[in-house]
């Protein structure tokens, strides 16, 4: 699981929704976003955010899935440990 690959997938949804928000996204997006999805909810078993997000099942909204992604995201940026002196 990598923080950076939600970064982009999250990246990417949000292009794709400005053209075509009603459009299901495809295949692969959901792939991503359900592992991503399974490897977060092993790391941080105690988030509650995380421990709710459902998995993404059949077709869904380029829209639904952008919120999906960015909760994830969200939550997972929260989790990063501070690191001072870092720029």
């Amino acid at each position: 699981m990598s923080l950076a690959t939600v970064v982009q997938l999250h990246t990417d949804l949000g292009k794709l929704a400005q053209k075509s928000p009603e459009h299901f996204a495809e295949p692969a997006m959901i792939e991503i976003y359900n592992a991503n999805l399974a490897d977060a909810k092993a790391q941080y078993p105690e988030d509650a955010v995380i421990v709710a997000m459902p998995e993404a099942k059949g077709q869904i909204r380029i829209n639904d899935l952008l919120i999906r992604v960015g909760q994830m995201k969200a939550t997972m940026q929260s989790n990063q440990p501070i690191l001072f002196g870092s720029v």
